[in-house]
């Protein structure tokens, strides 16, 4: 799933461990985190993983990408997601 994700959105991954992702001191809590970014990879910890993982680090690249770009719409959005449940 990772690779076609991979394939369709330009972003790279790497796979690692929660004892490989602990050794990562300059990322906070990276051992107890199911994904991350890092030097602009996501890293997906195998230990860790839930179905989401991936979608979720893909939406932090996402949007923090439309907050520079077009802030209105990130504006937006942030006030639509805060009403939900």
């Amino acid at each position: 799933m990772l690779e076609d994700i991979a394939r369709y959105s330009g972003l790279d991954f790497k796979t690692v461990s929660t004892e490989e992702a602990a050794k990562m001191t300059d990322i906070p809590n990276a051992g107890v985190t199911a994904a991350f970014v890092r030097n602009g990879v996501v890293h997906i910890n195998t230990d860790l993983l839930s179905a989401d993982s991936p979608t979720h680090e893909m939406l932090h690249i996402f949007l923090g990408g439309v907050k520079y770009t077009s802030p209105e719409l990130y504006k937006n959005l942030l006030e639509t997601v805060s009403g939900l449940d």
